[in-house]
């Protein structure tokens, strides 16, 4: 029983980080590339939302969504090139 509790409470503590809500205005998706200006240059490269479920408190769960963030450092050479693909709006080639 105790490590049920302590799963539970692990998922949704990670849940709440990564920014998951049930709430409407949480839906809308964004995919606008946004510039870190920070002692490393960074950029987010992933901001696709996901569903997952939330305990409501009563042994059942509760759709929900989430959203995965990621960050890369990149080189200053490398961190200009796609700056200015974005300025160009240019979408970079995925590789295989």
């Amino acid at each position: 029983m105790r490590s049920t509790t302590l799963s539970l409470l692990l998922l949704i503590v990670s849940l709440a980080l990564t920014g998951c809500g049930i709430f409407p205005e949480r839906v809308a998706l964004s995919r606008e590339v946004v510039w870190a200006q920070m002692g490393t240059p960074a950029r987010i490269v992933d901001d696709r939302p996901i569903q997952v479920v939330l305990p409501d408190g009563k042994g059942g769960w509760l759709p929900g969504e989430a959203r995965l963030q990621g960050m890369v450092a990149l080189d200053e050479p490398t961190l200009d090139y796609y700056r200015n693909l974005d300025a160009a709006g240019i979408q970079p080639k995925a590789r295989p």
